[in-house]
């Protein structure tokens, strides 16, 4: 269940097939693989938000990096190279603010929430299986 989970949050298995799996663990009658079943219903978009805003900042950090060969000799083929490297720069500034400003926070955004659950075929009847069971367990 574990492994499932994981190549689901790294975006190696993302279909149905993978949810369908998912849900025949939450049925499960072992205690332990039922959880993590549920844990991954309950949180997985988390995860996968988390590494998605990881993998955002691992990038920008690259941008945000200019060598202004200040230990070296200045030639006009390094001063063009750190010229491009600020105006690259800038221009990433000002793209992730209009994205920062312009984001999604509707119909579109919900839809992100919730990837796994959308692609159960019977999401309204697991429910119900969990509720029924968590009711006679106790």
């Amino acid at each position: 269940v574990d492994m499932i989970a994981e190549l689901y949050r790294k975006k190696v298995w993302t279909d149905d097939r993978t949810v369908s799996i998912m849900a025949s663990a939450v049925q499960s009658m072992a205690h332990n693989s039922a959880a993590a079943a549920m844990r991954f219903f309950l949180n997985i978009e988390d995860k996968m938000a988390d590494d998605q805003d990881r993998e955002e900042n691992d990038e920008w950090e690259g941008v945000q990096e200019v060598n202004y060969h200040s230990h070296s000799r200045k030639t006009k083929s390094r001063t063009r190279q750190v010229a491009k490297q600020v105006n690259k720069k800038i221009k990433a500034q000002k793209k992730r603010e209009i994205e920062q400003d312009t984001a999604d926070y509707g119909v579109e955004a919900a839809r992100k929430l919730y990837p796994a659950i959308e692609l159960l075929r019977d999401p309204q009847g697991l429910a119900e299986a969990v509720l029924k069971r968590i009711q006679t367990t106790g």
